[in-house]
This record gives C-alpha cells, sequence and structure tokens, in this order.
C-alpha cells in the first residue's frame, strides 16, 4: 500500500512538471509570434516594453533587425531575428521530446500502479 502510495505521488509530481513544461512551450511559442510581428514593426516607432510582470516601459524601436540573446552564463550575442526563432523553435522541439519522454515515464508509472492496485484487490 506504501509502495502505491510513493507512486501516486510521483504521478502527481509528473504531472505537475507537464504542465509546467506545455506553460514552457507555450511560451515558446509566444516569443516566436512576437518575433515575426517584431519584423513588421517600423524603426523609430514606440512600443511597450516589458520590465516585469505586468509593468511595462516606453521604448522606440531602432533596429527590427537584429536582437542581442542571452546564450547562458552571462553571455549576450547578437543573432538576426531569423537565427533567434530557429533557435527558439530548436527549443521548442526539445522541450516536446522531453514532455514525450515524460508522458512515457507518466504511462509506465500509471500502469505500475494499476499493477499494485489489482494485486492488492486480488489479495
Amino acid at each position: 500500500m506504501m509502495e502505491l502510495q510513493m507512486i501516486d505521488a510521483q504521478i502527481k509530481q509528473f504531472e505537475q512538471q507537464l504542465m509546467q513544461i506545455e506553460e514552457q512551450n507555450m511560451g515558446v511559442s509566444m516569443v516566436i509570434e512576437s518575433l515575426a510581428e517584431l519584423t513588421e514593426v517600423k524603426t523609430g516607432c514606440e512600443i511597450l516594453v516589458p520590465v516585469a510582470n505586468g509593468i511595462f516601459a516606453k521604448a522606440q524601436i531602432k533596429d527590427t533587425k537584429t536582437l542581442s540573446v542571452n546564450v547562458g552564463g552571462g553571455a549576450v550575442v547578437e543573432k538576426t531575428v531569423e537565427e533567434t526563432k530557429q533557435m527558439l523553435k530548436k527549443q521548442a522541439k526539445d522541450i516536446e521530446k522531453y514532455k514525450e519522454e515524460a508522458i512515457l515515464h507518466l504511462q509506465q508509472m500509471i500502469a505500475q500502479a494499476a499493477a499494485i492496485q489489482k494485486e492488492l484487490k486480488s489479495e
């Protein structure tokens, strides 16, 4: 019975992780869409730039062709919009692959829990 409770807790944890993965994937998709919209913005246009959740600053667009992209470790590099979109699409593929692996693992845990429940019922 304890093993079943442990598996149930793991299943719930994996379900939460899957929700977070899906949110992350949606976030990447939204950024890709925003980049597509950015290419349509004219130089000199005023836009709102997010500073924090729900807080924006007015800014003026000077360049819509290149972006400063944080590539980890505090390093920021210049990339074109298209390069950035390709990088994000790769991230989305990696997230989707991880999601598929997590779903497979979750299904295995559910099957294991079902087997334990069946065993407990037959006792």
